[in-house]
């Protein structure tokens, strides 16, 4: 029987690609935890809309109260919206948040893979795609993890 070796990993900075629904919400609630995040997608005009997505959902947040407008403001500092892969090689843990399918997630996590350091953490959301079949298509999946997120910016 094999014996994981317990290791403490401490994350201080996010990475999610694509900026959909799903993406700008996870980067939103993490930018609001105190974490930097690098937000990678294939447009700069997506990357615009949802920074505008999240800049609105952040503001109506502080008009209702549930947030102070100094963590708004410090939540929005904390996204930086790219397209270049190559700028997740500084990020601890990388969110991969694509529509499911196969292929498109494949070819992302590839990407994702080949730009990060050696000990950081690749996870993707899915919710009909076998993680074993995406873990098994990277050279190391021992760093991989799936999730599904809830995760909804209004």
């Amino acid at each position: 029987m094999q014996v994981l070796k317990e290791t403490t990993v401490k994350i201080e900075t996010l990475g999610v690609v694509r900026a959909g629904t799903m993406g700008s919400g996870i980067a939103r609630t993490a930018a609001i935890a105190g974490l930097e995040v690098v937000v990678v997608n294939m447009t700069i005009a997506a990357l615009v809309i949802r920074f505008t997505a999240v800049a609105a959902s952040l503001e109506r947040a502080c008009c209702k109260n549930n947030l102070e407008a100094t963590t708004c403001d410090a939540a929005l500092a904390r996204i930086q919206t790219l397209t270049d892969y190559r700028r997740l090689a500084a990020t601890d843990f990388v969110i991969e948040a694509a529509t499911d399918h196969l292929d498109l997630k494949v070819r992302i996590l590839k990407q994702i893979e080949s730009v990060l350091r050696q000990d950081a953490i690749i996870a993707w959301s899915t919710s009909s795609i076998s993680i074993t079949a995406l873990g098994m298509t990277l050279d190391d999946s021992s760093r991989v993890i799936g999730c599904i997120s809830s995760i909804r910016c209004h």
